[in-house]
């Protein structure tokens, strides 16, 4: 059987499991779907106290600016028909709605400006006040920073629910499959002995364990987070033992579905994601 080098394939981890960095976080608790849908409707209530309750006259208003001029009415009614498009593009089964949050939060951001820089002109700043946390909450879940510059927001990215779930179940079956093969392929090997060969493995059983673990937590709705360190160590664990291995093709294919897999999750719960590929 011809023998691949694992080294040499392009791994969706191999900047994050190489410099050790992946894992090196705590994962943060991840916004699932409906907390995201919840989140958009907070806002979209929100939105509606702080303009009924502003001043008429401001509402009414037009107010020269750095950027020209911006008609207060007509900025509003675009911000609101921004969040009905948003809420309306959240939907099943990929509940992503990327290019909707991100002009949102853009506009949103305009106004969250314009607050701070005039406080107490809107007559609605208590009313704005409880909405800013939704917004944050939503920047947060989508990978964006709600105080920074909104010309820097290139994308806004998550991963539903679905999506974090079938990449659990892949890296179940994966890293299984990846265990089986690694102990195939040092069966072969007769200068490793029993004993040997059983801690090689070792890293990839625990690995097993653990994806099968949060793949089950998952499923029943609990917050897997804690496992999400656990999974990206013992990934680590696994690439120092394939990592120079010249191994059957299979087990290539196992390695490579796994390391994917990994990069996705770990995105999904803030960990480390620059070192992961997109």
């Amino acid at each position: 059987m011809r023998k691949a080098t694992i080294a040499a394939i392009p791994l969706a981890l191999t900047v994050g499991l190489a410099a050790g960095r992946i894992g090196a976080e705590p994962a943060a608790a991840r916004v699932g779907d409906k907390q995201v849908e919840a989140t958009m409707k907070q806002i979209g209530d929100g939105l509606d106290q702080f303009v009924d309750k502003m001043d008429p006259q401001l509402r009414r208003s037009v107010i020269k600016n750095e950027r020209g001029e911006v008609d207060v009415k007509a900025f509003l009614d675009d911000l609101r028909k921004s969040s009905d498009a948003m809420k309306s593009r959240f939907e099943p089964p990929r509940y992503s709605a990327n290019t909707e949050v991100l002009a949102f939060l853009r506009q949103a951001r305009r106004l969250d400006e314009a607050v701070g820089r005039n406080p107490g002109r809107s007559g609605a700043d208590p009313a704005w006040a409880l909405v800013k946390p939704e917004l944050v909450k939503l920047s947060t879940a989508y990978g964006i920073d709600f105080s920074g510059d909104p010309a820097g927001w290139t994308a806004a990215r998550r991963t539903s629910d679905e999506d974090v779930k079938a990449a659990l179940k892949r890296l179940e079956k994966n890293s299984d499959g990846l265990r089986k093969e690694l102990e195939k392929d040092l069966k072969k090997d007769k200068s490793i002995d029993a004993a040997a060969r059983a801690t090689a493995v070792a890293p990839a059983v625990g690995l097993a364990t653990a994806a099968k673990q949060a793949a089950s937590s998952f499923s029943d709705g609990q917050d897997v987070s804690p496992l999400v360190g656990k999974l990206l160590s013992s990934g680590r664990e696994v690439e120092s033992v394939v990592a120079g291995r010249k191994l059957a093709a299979p087990a290539t294919t196992m390695w490579t579905g796994v390391s994917d897999d990994l990069g996705k999750i770990a995105k999904a719960y803030g960990v480390a994601a620059g070192a992961a590929k997109d």
